[in-house]
């Protein structure tokens, strides 16, 4: 599906959920998309807002009509159960089956392109009087730097040795 097909799809979706369900905010959520995240969409209550995954719905267009179904579902929960306990509960069951879709929680697509497998870095630190080692996050790495370093639990320093190991 394009983003032209998802708009369109979308507005479709709302107008007959509004028909359906007495809604207080009837104006068609802002329609976004994103591609980097195995996740096929998301709906933000607050800014009245869906999202979709540009190339999930590129490779899934036959079956895509369902997760657009879903996102806007949670907007219409949303203002129909305002307090709701579970985002997939059985209010939101209840207005998936309304609208006419599956209430499946989650999608089967192959998300093989749309992930990619992260680069992590640990640096390698040692102790000043006990020798011991630690392999520190990048985070981690950044605030030590930026304060000067850490104590090691026997008490003294610990300096980067500037080793850094890279894994997937």
């Amino acid at each position: 599906m394009t983003r032209d097909d998802i708009v369109a799809k979308v507005a479709e979706i709302w107008g007959h959920a509004c028909k359906t369900f007495i809604l207080k905010h009837e104006k068609m959520p802002e329609v976004a998309f994103f591609s980097k995240s195995a996740v096929a969409g998301k709906a933000w209550y607050q800014l009245h807002k869906v999202e979709f995954n540009e190339i999930l719905a590129l490779e899934n267009s036959d079956t895509f009509e369902t997760t657009i179904g879903h996102e806007v579902a949670h907007l219409v929960t949303n203002q129909l159960y305002p307090n709701a306990k579970q985002h997939h509960g059985p209010e939101f069951r209840h207005v998936m089956q309304t609208l006419g879709y599956d209430s499946r929680t989650y999608h089967t697509y192959d998300v093989a392109s749309v992930t990619t497998k992260r680069v992590k870095t640990r640096y390698e630190y040692v102790c000043n009087s006990c020798g011991k080692d630690y392999q520190i996050a990048g985070p981690t790495h950044k605030k030590m730097q930026a304060i000067g370093g850490y104590q090691c639990k026997c008490g003294s320093a610990i300096h980067f040795t500037g080793k850094e190991t890279k894994f997937v």
